[in-house]
């Protein structure tokens, strides 16, 4: 998964003063006002809907820079058009995917995946979030999990499986929030970039 830092100040009164000493000391420094919330990234306006052929090329555009740069995706190999077409087609309505917009642009995807061809399974799913490179930590992955975790409510699966590589906090911290817990650690079980791998598995149980 892809994926923001999400962090909550406990001390409300210490973080408005300390917010009110780098305001001023902004100020005092420029010779126009700046505004705070110029120098952070915004959330943005994102509209959640699910994948169409159409979005064949950005999704995997956008799963390819994941795979060369990123620990985020176990795969090596990027992947063709025509085989992301073929994946997209072949998911049932149990196991959509999700494409976030920004502005008519796909800025990101996600999906609910088997995590196993066998019948004991057929009441979990995995789930995985990529974001565009740019567009991360302002609300994209967010939205499409929080997506994601609906339909999954309303499809009557029990329960849901996230794996993220080890040292990967901003992804764990967004799971967390929406009440994933963590379950276990699958030691040295992926290896990329010559280097071993360690996954945590995290779990969210609906009532």
């Amino acid at each position: 998964m892809t994926r923001g830092t999400f962090s909550e100040m406990t001390d409300k009164g210490r973080f408005e003063c300390c917010l009110g000493r780098f305001t001023r000391f902004l100020y005092s420094n420029s010779q126009k006002p700046i505004k705070f919330s110029s120098i952070i990234k915004s959330k943005m306006k994102v509209k959640i809907r699910k994948a169409r052929l159409s979005d064949v090329q950005a999704i995997t555009d956008i799963y390819n820079q994941v795979i060369l740069t990123s620990t985020a995706t176990f795969d090596t190999e990027p992947k063709t058009i025509e085989e992301r077409r073929r994946w997209l087609t072949s998911r049932g309505r149990r196991f959509p995917v999700f494409v976030g917009e920004v502005d008519g642009e796909v800025m990101g995807w996600g999906a609910l995946s088997p995590i196993s061809e066998r019948g004991a399974y057929f009441k979990t799913a995995e789930v995985s979030v990529y974001v565009k490179e740019g567009f991360r930590n302002r609300g994209v992955g967010r939205s499409i999990l929080q997506k994601l975790i609906e339909f999954a409510r309303e499809a009557n699966f029990h329960t849901l499986i996230a794996q993220v590589v080890k040292g990967n906090e901003v992804s764990v911290h967004l799971l967390e929030s929406f009440g994933f817990k963590k379950v276990g650690t699958l030691r040295e079980i992926g290896y990329k970039f010559e280097k071993y791998l360690d996954v945590e598995v995290l779990q969210l149980i609906f009532d």
